[in-house]
């Protein structure tokens, strides 16, 4: 059986392959078929997002599909503090960014903020 991963990260299918380890499941990423843009995460939670994705995907390529996501929570500051970007980390404040710019991004958001950040993945 065959199985989309809705993601390009090649952590993530590592993830999905020790979960289920011994059953006979050929995980496939969204690159290994081609497709190679990925969707706008709008959801409002990591659930949502990879839920979207999960769905998205499954469309596109007419296979089944699972999707993973994770959020990044500040720990010192209560969830509605707008430092906290939770299931946007990829697109705080609304702007999509790729990695070279969220590096640069949470390098800023660290230093305005005193040089560190406690953090939950």
């Amino acid at each position: 059986m065959k199985v989309v991963i809705g993601t390009q990260s090649k952590e993530k299918l590592k993830r999905f392959k020790e979960l289920f380890k011994g059953i006979p499941i050929e995980f496939l990423l969204v690159s290994d078929l081609g497709i190679n843009e990925g969707i706008e995460e709008t959801g409002d939670s990591v659930n949502e997002n990879a839920m979207l994705k999960a769905a998205y995907y499954a469309k596109k390529t007419g296979l089944p599909c699972m999707s993973l996501d994770s959020g990044l929570f500040f720990i010192d500051y209560p969830k509605e503090d707008p430092i906290q970007v939770l299931a946007h980390v990829k697109s705080p404040k609304g702007i999509a960014l790729n990695p070279i710019q969220m590096k640069e991004y949470y390098q800023q958001l660290a230093h305005e903020y005193g040089g560190c950040l406690k953090a939950s993945w």
